[in-house]
């Protein structure tokens, strides 16, 4: 229960420096105007992270035929510069946050394309598909009744979603449960939880496809970093391990 505290630091860190709202700019002239939900999108990305936004739209060839995408650029980030070393979690945040946002303009793009320009040059790029970033929106709903029975402190409710019996784990459900409880009266009553980003792996065999969601739940005593691994494939409302770093 005490392992990797500095990485739970920066995680907070990264919370108290977002907030300031930089400019969405938009560096080619040829790009549509931004629909409201992409521009709510786009300021909720610089309202967390602060520094600048910028984007572009366009297509790129494929083998299967164009794909359609929607970037954005996020630089002058002084709390990003902080967890530079998380950056991976840092994109996919970047491009859920921005997805979500968006209404009908789904229908627009194949995928979202998330950039970081850090103070020192480096450059970090991924891509998310649609479809990924429509898993992750559905499974935040697990994740999301987790933390309430958290908040509740249900115990009872939260090991019934906790599935032990995945065949790629093997733990006591009813120790982890007893920790988590012990954890909680230490940590105190839970006011929120800011996601850090996710990842998606493939078990060993190759046959499930495994979301990770990480980021830190905001207490009033002392803050501390949460995760849940999912079935990304899976219709049950049902997590395959829960993990606090404090």
């Amino acid at each position: 229960m005490k392992r990797f505290i500095s990485y739970t630091f920066v995680l907070i860190l990264l919370a108290s420096c977002g907030g300031k709202q930089g400019p969405v700019k938009n560096p080619q002239t040829d790009n549509k105007p931004l629909t409201p939900n992409e521009d709510r999108g786009i300021k909720e990305i610089t309202g967390f992270y602060g520094g600048d936004c910028t984007y572009s739209q366009g297509k790129t060839p494929s083998k299967t035929g164009a794909i359609r995408y929607f970037k954005l650029q996020v630089t002058n980030s002084s709390a990003l510069d902080k967890v530079e070393n998380i950056a991976p979690l840092s994109t996919a945040n970047i491009a859920i946050t921005f997805y979500n946002s968006l209404e009908r303009e789904r229908m627009n793009f194949d995928e979202i394309q998330s950039v970081i320009l850090f103070s020192d040059g480096k450059k970090v790029e991924n891509h998310f598909s649609a479809k990924s970033l429509d898993q992750v929106l559905m499974k935040m709903s697990t994740v999301l009744k987790v933390i309430g029975y958290l908040k509740e402190k249900n115990y009872d409710s939260l090991s019934s979603v906790i599935d032990d019996k995945n065949g790629l784990t093997v733990f006591n459900k009813k120790a982890l449960i007893k920790e988590i409880k012990s954890a909680d009266d230490t940590l105190g009553n839970i006011k929120e939880f800011v996601p850090y980003g996710f990842a998606f792996f493939k078990t060993k065999d190759q046959k499930r496809n495994i979301l990770h969601i990480s980021g830190v739940i905001v207490r009033d005593k002392l803050n501390n970093e949460f995760s849940v691994d999912i079935d990304a494939d899976s219709d049950k409302e049902q997590v395959l391990m829960i993990s606090y770093k404090i």
